[in-house]
């Protein structure tokens, strides 16, 4: 695959294959529909994201093309708000290629992650001890280790 930012992705899509922006755009999508407010994620919405994200002035040029091969990889849907503007929402695979992404970064990193299942009802976090264990709950970190658990006292 070339680094432009238009090239179509195939069928089988994995992080790998998107572009850096691909990959921007749907955190950007992502940190819209998050948010506690009615935003909607639309074109001028994500641009503000992504400028937020450290990009310069993005024109729509770049943007619509690059949603428009992330709603062929079904990595997001696009729905019409009106005549003029259409929204884009990530489908259930783009929310499983960044959580899978997020779970990645944070194994390298070695940090507890939050997982939400059930629609974010249940939250299930990762406590990780000294010695490299990896339990559910801190208490079973603690004992792991007897006194010592990430540089804390018990």
């Amino acid at each position: 695959m070339s680094n432009d930012d238009n090239t179509s992705i195939e069928e089988s899509t994995d992080w790998t294959d998107l572009t850096g922006f691909q990959r921007d755009l749907l955190v950007a999508i992502n940190r819209i529909e998050t948010r506690d407010d009615d935003s909607e994620p639309y074109g001028l919405g994500l641009r503000g994201e992504l400028e937020e994200l450290g990009y310069d002035r993005v024109n729509h040029g770049r943007i619509y093309p690059n949603l428009d091969t992330l709603v062929e990889a079904e990595l997001v849907e696009k729905t019409e708000l009106d005549d003029r503007t259409n929204s884009y929402t990530l489908t259930g695979e783009g929310v499983s290629m960044l959580q899978r992404r997020a779970r990645q970064l944070a194994e390298l990193c070695d940090l507890p992650m939050a997982i939400a299942t059930d629609g974010g009802r249940e939250i299930e976090e990762w406590h990780h001890c000294v010695c490299g264990a990896r339990y559910r709950s801190r208490s079973a970190a603690l004992r792991c280790c007897g006194d010592r658990f990430g540089g804390e006292q018990a």
